[in-house]
């Protein structure tokens, strides 16, 4: 058996934390025992230890810790890890100098453009470490694996893509109202969803602008945000919001962790986003059977056949996106032939069980002389 040290920079809420989790639980515990390692308590650390894990906490704060570093170091050698897998920059730098010290097996995913920060001197230099102390360099979609190769000298030959993939079982189309009668709407109101922590990148700005023109077209129309959000940008979207007129029309949900629920009283997702590495909510909507609107942000053109399971719209433009909200709404045919497509196509490519066979494959193939 296999041991696998699984790390990861933060404890909170989000797609990389939702993978994290999966991978941890889901690969073979008969060939693979999980270890994982968190900064802190929260949302991913419940989660594990409701599931029987005893995550080691191993707070990561700082621009350099070197106490980080070294606690990673001992934790490697006392519980005799075979392989590390860690998540999101900061931890793939600190588990590459980990694995260089230990001669420990690395495998490093990346799974998003705020993985870093593009302005850091030293990104190219952190690139250096990571190409030298990981075995595999997983991205989560092609265009993220370019973007990091062609920028910033990810090791071409150790990079490899693994789309993230959502449980069918959990994710699979069904049909709720308890969203509508926990927010008062009538039942012929029509529910436009977004999920994502509130955050530069998801575009929730450019999501109001096109609410309020699709409210002076179809104002039985509302939009509901779900994800975390506070501090000065969540004060800007609520003052924005309210100048835009759209207490009636917009609801922000905050954290939900009723999911699968959520999106089965969703008649249409949005993804308003400027940049995505990937977007698993995304990927679950279309699991739901939920008509999807998606801007080509990065990972979302490699999920969604424009027209055929779903439709793509440019980033950044309100106008276009309340355009395909209305034409999406008047054409019961194109929503019935998106979703069935949609279902499909999840099933066939980015399933949970194919995520974690093509990572259990990775392990394999980068500690194979021990027997499995």
């Amino acid at each position: 058996m296999l041991k696998i040290l699984h790390a990861i920079d933060t404890s909170g809420t989000g797609g990389a934390e939702t993978v994290f989790y999966d991978l941890t639980i889901g690969i073979d515990p008969a060939r693979f025992l999980s270890i994982p390692v968190l900064p802190g308590p929260g949302w991913l650390h419940d989660k594990l230890t409701a599931k029987g894990f005893h995550p080691q906490i191993v707070p990561s704060r700082g621009s350099f810790n070197l106490k980080y570093l070294f606690t990673l170091v001992n934790l490697i050698k006392t519980h005799k890890i075979d392989i590390i897998h860690s998540h999101l920059f900061g931890s793939n730098v600190y588990c590459s100098l980990a694995g260089i010290i230990t001669k420990t097996p690395v495998i490093a995913t990346f799974h998003g453009f705020v993985d870093s920060d593009r302005n850091d001197r030293l990104l190219k230099l952190k690139f250096t470490i990571i190409n030298k102390g990981a075995m595999d360099i997983v991205f989560v979609s092609k265009h993220l694996m370019t973007f990091f190769t062609d920028k910033f000298g990810a090791n071409t030959n150790k990079s490899h893509i693994i789309y993230n993939g959502v449980d069918t079982d959990i994710f699979q189309p069904g049909k709720s109202e308890t969203l509508k009668q926990e927010l008062g709407l009538a039942a012929d109101d029509i529910i436009v969803g977004s999920i994502g922590n509130i955050r530069p990148a998801k575009g929730y700005d450019i999501l109001l602008k096109a609410a309020a023109i699709v409210k002076k077209q179809q104002n039985n129309i509302k939009f509901v945000i779900a994800g975390e959000g506070s501090g000065y940008l969540h004060d800007k979207l609520v003052d924005l919001y309210k100048k835009l007129d759209l207490e009636d029309t917009v609801f922000f949900l905050g954290f939900r962790n009723d999911t699968a629920k959520l999106l089965h009283s969703f008649d249409y997702f949005l993804l308003s986003s400027s940049s995505e590495g990937f977007s698993i909510s995304t990927v679950e909507a279309m699991a739901c059977g939920v008509p999807i609107i998606a801007t080509k942000s990065g990972g979302p053109e490699e999920i969604i056949e424009h027209k055929v399971t779903g439709l793509l719209v440019p980033p950044g433009e309100p106008d276009l996106i309340a355009n395909a909200i209305i034409d999406l709404h008047k054409n019961s045919a194109l929503r019935s032939t998106l979703t069935k497509n949609a279902v499909e196509m999840i099933r066939q490519k980015f399933s949970l069980d194919l995520m974690i066979s093509q990572y259990e494959k990775r392990l394999q193939e980068i500690y194979p002389c021990k027997k499995l």
